[in-house]
C-alpha cells in the first residue's frame, strides 16, 4: 500500500466530488448518516469558518501508483519542486473514500445549501476588526452574497487527503476497519467490512446497484429496497432503512431463499457465517433469489398493507412465498388475494390468546430468529394454507403434507408420543403408527409424533 499527504482545498475536494469519478460508498462503507445530526454538522462548518480548528484528515483512494509515489519529506507532504499541476493529477485519480465520507458530505451539503451556519466571525473590514452575527442561520448562498471574502476564505480553506494506492481490496478494507470504531458500528456495519461475493451482492442489490431495468435482470439494486431520502423510511416496509438495515433485511431473505433460516435461522450468528462462508461465491442462486424478490414486490407494489409489514411479519411473508415457489404441488391463483389472505391470518394467529397469555406464534415473530423459532413460524401459517382459496393443489397427496404433520405435532403437546421428550417441529419426525411396511396408510391418524431416536427400526 502507498500513501501520500497532500493539502487541497474545499473548493478543489467540492469538484473532485461533483465530477462523479468519487465513490462515497463502496461496499465496506458505512451510510451517510450525519445529515440526521445537523447540530453536528453546523458545528463543523461553524469551525471552519472560524479558522481555529482542523478537519480530521480524509482517506481517499487513488488509481494511480505513480500519483501516490510523489517524493515526500519527512512529516509525509509533498517537495517543493513538483508542479501544481501534478497535484491537480493526484486529485482527478481520486476514486472512492475509504475514511472521512460524513466531513466530506457535510461540506458538500452546506455549499448545496442543505443546512446553515449558525456562528459568529471575527473579520476585518477597512483594517477594522468586526465581528459578523452569522447566529441566525446562513446557507453559503447566501455567505456569497453578503459576505463574499468570508465564503471564499472557507472555499480556499485547505483539508489534509490521505492518498492511498493499492490493488488488494482486502488491505483497503482492513484500512477502514483500522480506522474506525467498530464498536460504534451495528452489526450489518461490521459484516460489510469484509471482502465477500455474497455481502457484495447484497450491497448491490440492496442499495449500491442501478435500478434494473427488467424485472429479469439479476443485477443490480432492486426495487423493493427503495426508500425515502428525506427520512430513509423504506417505501414497501414499515422500516427504517438506515445504518445497513436494509442489507440485513435481504441477508435473512437470502437466508430464506438457500434453505438455512429452517435449520439454522438468521440470528446475528447465523449472518455473521453466512458472510465468512466463501462456498456462496460457488452455490449463490442469483436467479431463485431475483423470482422471490420479484414477487415479493409485484404483492407490495401497490403499498396497501405497508403500516403492517414490520420486519417480523415481514419475514413471516418471505418464508410463506418462499415455500409456495418451492412447492410443485401448490397452483397460486391470485398473488393479491393470497397477500390478503395472509394479512388475515396473521392477525388471526397473532391476537389468539391461551388461559391469557400471547400466542405461540406472535412469540415467536418478535422472537423466534433461531431454526426452531423461523420453522414454528412458517408452519403456523402452512397449517391454516388449505383454508386459502387463492391457491389450489395441483397434485395427488403421496405423503403427508408438512401442514397436516404440524397439527400432529400440536395435538401431541409438542411431545414424542414415544419417550415423552419434547420436540421442536424442526426435530420431529413423521412416524407411522402401523408401520408402512405392514400395510399402514400415510394419514393424519396414521401419523405420530416421533424422535429420530425412537422412529429407529428394531435391530434383530
Amino acid at each position: 500500500m502507498k500513501q501520500i499527504k497532500k493539502e487541497v482545498t474545499i473548493q478543489e475536494l467540492y469538484d473532485c466530488y461533483y465530477k462523479g469519478k468519487l465513490t462515497c460508498n463502496p461496499a465496506y462503507q458505512r451510510d451517510y448518516i450525519a445529515h440526521e445530526n445537523k447540530p453536528w454538522q453546523r458545528k463543523l462548518m461553524d469551525s471552519v469558518l472560524k479558522g481555529g480548528r482542523i478537519i480530521p484528515a480524509l482517506y481517499l483512494r487513488s488509481d494511480s501508483s505513480e500519483l501516490c509515489g510523489l517524493k515526500v519529506d519527512k512529516d509525509g507532504n509533498v517537495e517543493d519542486g513538483h508542479h501544481r499541476h501534478r497535484i491537480e493529477e493526484f486529485i482527478n485519480s481520486l476514486t472512492e473514500v475509504v475514511d472521512g465520507q460524513q466531513r466530506l458530505r457535510t461540506i458538500v451539503d452546506f455549499i448545496d445549501g442543505k443546512f446553515k451556519v449558525t456562528t459568529n466571525i471575527l473579520w476585518m473590514f477597512d483594517g477594522d476588526i468586526e465581528l459578523v452575527d452569522l447566529s441566525s442561520g446562513y446557507t453559503f448562498e447566501q455567505l456569497q452574497n453578503e459576505y463574499p471574502d468570508i465564503a471564499m476564505r472557507f472555499l480556499n480553506t485547505q483539508i489534509t487527503i490521505i492518498g492511498v494506492y493499492s490493488n488488494n481490496e482486502q488491505e483497503i478494507i482492513q484500512l477502514f476497519r483500522d480506522l474506525n470504531d467498530l464498536n460504534d458500528m451495528t452489526n450489518q456495519e461490521i459484516r460489510n467490512c469484509t471482502k465477500d461475493y455474497i455481502g457484495v451482492w447484497i450491497r448491490n442489490t440492496a442499495r449500491l446497484g442501478e435500478s434494473r431495468k427488467k424485472k429479469s435482470d439479476t443485477s443490480g439494486f432492486h426495487k423493493l429496497f427503495e426508500r425515502n431520502e428525506d427520512n430513509q423510511l423504506s417505501i414497501f416496509f414499515n422500516v427504517k432503512f438506515k445504518r445497513m438495515l436494509q442489507d440485513e433485511l435481504l441477508a435473512k431473505i437470502f437466508c430464506v431463499s438457500e434453505g438455512i433460516a429452517v435449520t439454522k435461522g438468521w440470528h446475528k450468528t447465523t449472518l455473521d457465517m453466512m458472510y465468512k462462508n466463501t462456498d456462496y461465491k460457488l452455490t449463490i442462486n442469483e436467479k431463485k433469489m431475483t423470482k422471490l424478490l420479484n414477487k415479493l414486490y409485484d404483492m407490495l407494489e401497490s403499498k396497501q398493507y405497508r403500516k403492517l409489514l414490520n420486519t417480523g411479519t415481514t419475514m413471516n411473508l418471505v418464508l410463506l412465498t418462499n415455500y409456495i415457489i418451492d412447492n410443485k404441488k401448490i397452483k397460486v391463483k391470485s398473488w393479491s388475494k393470497l397477500l390478503d389472505w395472509f394479512f388475515v391470518t396473521h392477525k388471526k394467529l397473532k391476537d389468539e390468546k391461551i388461559d391469557g397469555t400471547e400466542s405461540d406464534y406472535s412469540l415467536k415473530t418478535r422472537l423466534g430468529s433461531d431454526g426452531d423459532g423461523v420453522t414454528t413460524r412458517l408452519h403456523y401459517l402452512l397449517y391454516e394454507l388449505p383454508n386459502c382459496s387463492a391457491i389450489q393443489s395441483i397434485d395427488a397427496k403421496r405423503v403427508i403434507t408438512d401442514w397436516e404433520a404440524f397439527e400432529v405435532w400440536i395435538n401431541a403437546g409438542k411431545k414424542c408420543v414415544d419417550c415423552g421428550d419434547i420436540l421442536s417441529f424442526s426435530e420431529m419426525v413423521k412416524a407411522h403408527g402401523v408401520a408402512h411396511s405392514n400395510g399402514g396408510e400415510t394419514t393424519i391418524e396414521n401419523t405420530k409424533c416421533s424422535c429420530k431416536d425412537c422412529n429407529k427400526p428394531e435391530i434383530k
